[in-house]
């Protein structure tokens, strides 16, 4: 996982000097959807729902960052709903992209 640490880090040193950049947003968000997925970390998933909602914020017509908040969006509510369902003997179900 080094290099998505890597690439967290320079992107987030970026939004420093420019905070409203909104491919370095998606860049970031994109990051934050690996990582989360790639270790079933949900606040890694929703960091990258936050993310996609400032870069629309910053540019609303953006459609990879609409797609990809939908996605995200829908993924992280079916989590949810399987939080709330699933017995305590059960694991929860891993986010996964359908």
């Amino acid at each position: 996982m080094g290099k998505y640490d890597d690439a967290e880090e320079l992107l987030t040193k970026s939004l420093i000097i420019n905070p409203l950049q909104a491919d370095t947003l998606l860049y970031l968000a994109k990051v934050y959807l690996m990582q989360g997925y790639a270790r079933d970390g949900e606040e890694k998933i929703k960091a990258a729902k936050r993310m996609l909602e400032m870069v629309l914020a910053v540019d609303s017509q953006r459609m990879d960052a609409q797609v990809l908040l939908h996605i995200v969006s829908k993924e992280i509510s079916t989590a949810l709903d399987l939080n709330l369902t699933h017995t305590p003997k059960e694991k929860p179900k891993k986010l996964k992209l359908q």
